[in-house]
């Protein structure tokens, strides 16, 4: 009966240490969003010189054509988006459980990522969770055809400031996140 009531305290104990966390890090600001602005007509014209290229050598291909004009489109919402003050100019969110930090066999979250001024959203994609007692690193891998590549983001715990391997040019945020709803 003691064994019962011991190991009913200690998950009890344990569930009540683990909490679900967000770290929201965001990067660029006015300069950064200007840049953007300032380089996207570029792209702009030259999808546009690439479709009358198409139509004048007759080699029109409709899906060819209709990706540059869907890239132009993506451009002039990139231009819209960045106009926007209130936006930054790239974020990754990380979404954990914080006895990840301290058990290896639980340390796996979920990443979500925006990027040019809000208009695209990467999906979520599983990350693993990895602590020291002055960083926190999630890491992951990305397949790109034939191989892959890894991917490391990592914050200082002191600062907040995150940013991929050893750039720190991210600010993060701690967010709670509210999990009493969830069905299982």
């Amino acid at each position: 009966m003691n064994r019962i009531v011991i190991i009913s305290c200690a998950l009890f104990v344990n569930l009540a240490w683990a909490e679900t966390k967000e770290l929201h890090c965001t990067y660029g600001g006015v300069e950064e969003r200007q840049k953007i602005i300032d380089e996207t007509p570029l792209k702009i014209k030259k999808h546009q010189e690439k479709i009358a290229e198409l139509n004048k050598e007759h080699r029109v291909n409709n899906s060819e054509v209709e990706t540059y004009e869907m890239l132009i489109e993506l451009n002039r919402q990139i231009i819209k988006s960045c106009k926007n003050d209130n936006v930054w100019v790239s974020s990754d969110t990380f979404v954990f459980d914080t006895e990840g930090l301290r058990n290896e066999s639980k340390a796996i979250g979920e990443h979500t990522s925006m990027d040019t001024c809000e208009s695209r959203e990467l999906l979520p994609r599983k990350v693993f969770l990895s602590a020291t007692p002055s960083t926190i690193s999630f890491k992951w891998a990305v397949s790109t055809g034939d191989y892959s590549i890894n991917q490391s983001f990592n914050i200082d715990r002191k600062t907040l400031n995150g940013g991929y391997d050893t750039k720190r040019n991210y600010q993060c945020v701690v967010k709670e996140i509210d999990v009493s709803n969830n069905l299982i």
